[in-house]
């Protein structure tokens, strides 16, 4: 079974890393985008990476999972697998789909790019090392799109064979929205790489089912 993985904003396989499963993860490398992208437009052109001939398991985590929200839209993977992210345009808070509203990321342009100890707070990760590199690596061109494109985001179509899991603690995407979510007790936003070993045992029992 190929299983293809896409990242959160700006960030590799890394994230990956400590995710244990029957088969290797594949990663779903970002591309750059055109100025008029949506987040349709971009999964459209990433699809290029899935080989949908073969069945196969999709996962997205933040960013990621909007992502793979889309690429349901071109291609036909047997589960969809959102980590810390969302499925409908309602689960991302009111402030961030007012906020694009208002296109407040135009007016106050050090949104874009706050003080690292924020994204910290706001992420909850312990593994500040590795969050602060995947930081140094994301081009704030890309960041800025892709903010935008989440708080322009207006999918509201239930996702076939997909799960959601969540973390309690999230302070990005509330888990508060996410009645149906496997619950991450105590997990913030960064848990992917914080609680691989519950989230790697969730993803491997519903790859088993398939």
């Amino acid at each position: 079974m190929n299983i293809y993985g896409i990242g959160g904003l700006g960030t590799d396989e890394r994230v990956f890393a400590k995710i244990e499963l029957s088969d290797k993860i594949i990663p779903i490398h970002w591309i750059k985008h055109h100025k008029n992208d949506n987040l349709t437009s971009y999964a459209q052109r990433l699809a290029t990476q899935i080989n949908n001939n073969e069945p196969f398991v999709l996962i997205g985590v933040s960013l990621g999972g909007f992502l793979a929200v889309e690429l349901n839209k071109f291609v036909s993977p047997v589960k969809t697998i959102l980590i810390s992210s969302a499925e409908k345009y309602y689960e991302i808070p009111l402030f961030f789909r007012i906020a694009g509203k208002l296109k407040l990321l135009k007016i106050f342009p050090f949104l874009v790019n706050p003080p690292k100890f924020v994204i910290h707070w706001a992420f909850g990760a312990k593994n500040k090392k590795l969050l602060n590199a995947i930081l140094d690596k994301t081009d704030p061109k890309f960041t800025n799109w892709a903010l935008h494109s989440i708080m322009q985001w207006r999918q509201n179509t239930s996702l076939p064979n997909h799960i959601q899991i969540h973390g309690t603690r999230d302070r990005l995407l509330p888990f508060s929205k996410k009645k149906d979510a496997f619950k991450i007790e105590k997990g913030g936003h960064f848990m992917i790489e914080d609680r691989a070993k519950e989230i790697s045992e969730i993803i491997q029992n519903e790859i088993d089912r398939v």
